[in-house]
């Protein structure tokens, strides 16, 4: 790239490629000045057309993804890449950014609603088309950003009458009973003791989540005082985090019922750190599914134990509810307050065991 002084048109001259592009740079300021101009612009010029240029949403979305990739955790975008993967890209993936529009937008969650080209696909839940609109709105942002598309979205509506999504499952009060009286489970086809079933019991009178449970360690357990504390949780990659949010960590009463799975499990836990010696969150959801068919029990999620949880201590306070299961507690003040909270445990275990008690029409054993 060099450039020239043409005498005859008195102007500098430089000539540039990128990319299969050719464009020339002019500048009529005669010496160094001219000549430092046409530089200065022919180099922005190469510069910008190095940067990644998409056309279509096919391609923008592979690059929004990888940038997903680097600064956020895996079961973060992997819920994201699912929905484009089976719901946006084979749509609307060939359309070129210039000419997106809100029909675009809106005609991919017509579709999730109400499959009309893939009849095997199942309808989106309410919740998960509202999220698939919010993620759309973000990748439109991130094309934007990019001056890939000067499209802003005005009009993408949701489509009219959706149902909510239908309530979760709990168990009954008969279920209940089974699960606190029955510790076997069938495997390949033998009547066994289930290594997992204090992780249910222990899950179905605190509210933890799975990846919770399952990231407890003995250290986190204190009896005398009635709580334990939630430090950290194992995705279903087996991956270790620090919780599903900021609320996540959080100081949690224990009932006599929670205390007595925990004392139970220190009966037959193997290890000295972790409580119940499993990092696969598949494992432990594939052992309370079987536990749940060999007992004939409603086959519910892990999830919806702590839904059954909820329901079933709904009428506490609700700053205490909120605080059990992480909904409301602030990082800092956790940090903040933490005494203060831990000195609730005996407190709110109290009022968790009358709850039992009136649930289950059963006093519960004195403790001893």
């Amino acid at each position: 790239m060099k450039a020239r002084w043409s005498k005859t048109r008195k102007r500098w001259q430089v000539n540039v490629s990128a990319h299969g592009k050719r464009k020339s740079f002019y500048s009529s300021i005669p010496g160094r000045k001219g000549e430092q101009e046409v530089y200065r612009n022919a180099l922005a010029w190469t510069n910008d057309a190095d940067h990644v240029v998409c056309r279509t949403v096919n391609e923008a979305f592979a690059e929004w993804l990888k940038d997903l990739q680097s600064y956020t955790r895996k079961d973060n975008w992997r819920p994201i890449e699912s929905l484009f993967r089976y719901h946006v890209l084979p749509l609307i993936g060939s359309v070129k950014l210039e000419g997106l529009c809100d029909y675009d937008l809106t005609r991919v969650l017509r579709e999730a609603y109400s499959p009309t080209i893939d009849k095997n696909q199942k309808p989106l839940a309410k919740k998960t088309i509202q999220n698939l609109k919010s993620n759309l709105m973000q990748f439109v942002a991130f094309c934007h950003d990019r001056k890939w598309t000067t499209y802003i979205p005005y009009h993408v509506v949701l489509p009219r009458d959706m149902p909510d999504s239908p309530g979760k499952k709990v168990l009954s009060i008969e279920e209940i009973k089974i699960l606190l009286n029955t510790d076997t489970t069938i495997y390949r086809g033998k009547v066994v003791f289930d290594n997992l079933i204090y992780a249910y019991r222990l899950q179905l009178f605190t509210g933890l989540r799975p990846g919770e449970v399952l990231g407890l360690e003995w250290k986190d357990i204190h009896f005398a005082e009635s709580y334990l504390e939630i430090h950290r949780a194992i995705n279903i990659d087996g991956e270790i985090t620090s919780g599903k949010n900021k609320n996540a960590q959080r100081v949690v009463p224990l009932s006599r019922l929670a205390k007595d799975a925990l004392m139970a499990q220190r009966q037959i836990s193997t290890t000295t750190e972790s409580v119940f010696g499993e990092s696969k969150e598949k494992r432990y959801y594939d052992s309370f599914k079987r536990y749940c068919k060999a007992n004939q029990i409603t086959p519910i999620s892990l999830y919806e134990l702590r839904h059954t949880f909820i329901t079933n201590v709904q009428n506490l306070p609700t700053g205490v509810l909120k605080s059990i299961v992480g909904h409301s507690v602030n990082m800092d003040t956790y940090k903040t307050y933490v005494h203060k909270r831990r000195g609730d445990g005996i407190t709110n275990g109290k009022m968790l065991d009358e709850i039992n008690e009136q649930l289950l029409n059963e006093q519960l054993p004195s403790e001893g």
